[in-house]
């Protein structure tokens, strides 16, 4: 659970556009959470990477650095590059269905899903978009409202 001040800390980051790699990480975790191409974008990396720490640990130990020192070298490798990933390749999937959310019905609905997903009322209760939206006053007169026709 985090604190309401960093809720707050991370929203502002989020409109400056300044992305700390916490950050990335967390919105890297909601773009998990909301994505329809799990493997492709999540499982399948890990995988590779999985497979290169492995193979980079052996290239090691056949070079003749000690066990310790290659498990040391092939797990600082391993977060380097997870830390990579996490800020290149899975946080703009978390990005962007923030980005679609303000789009269609505003930066308030927005920051109110950031902020549920940050304290885990989205794991208790789920994922209402429509129901958050009405509930800061953004549904009316929004994109999403006219596209489907609830005017």
């Amino acid at each position: 659970m985090v604190r309401k001040e960093k809720i707050e800390s991370y929203l502002s980051q989020l409109e400056a556009g300044r992305i700390s790699i916490m950050l990335g990480l967390i919105i890297a975790g909601l773009g998990f959470r909301v994505s329809k191409r799990k493997f492709l974008k999540f499982v399948l990396p890990m995988t590779v990477l999985f497979c290169m720490a492995v193979w980079n640990y052996n290239g090691l130990i056949s070079e003749g650095y000690s066990h310790l020192g290659s498990v040391s070298l092939t797990m600082l490798c391993f977060t380097a590059l997870t830390l990579s990933i996490a800020k290149a390749w899975w946080f703009p999937e978390g990005y962007e269905f923030l980005l679609m959310v303000e789009v269609s019905f505003g930066p308030k609905t927005r920051n109110e899903i950031f902020a549920s997903y940050l304290s885990n009322k989205m794991d208790r209760e789920g994922m209402d978009i429509v129901g958050t939206a009405k509930a800061v006053g953004e549904y009316e007169g929004s994109p999403y409202a006219m596209r489907e026709g609830h005017q």
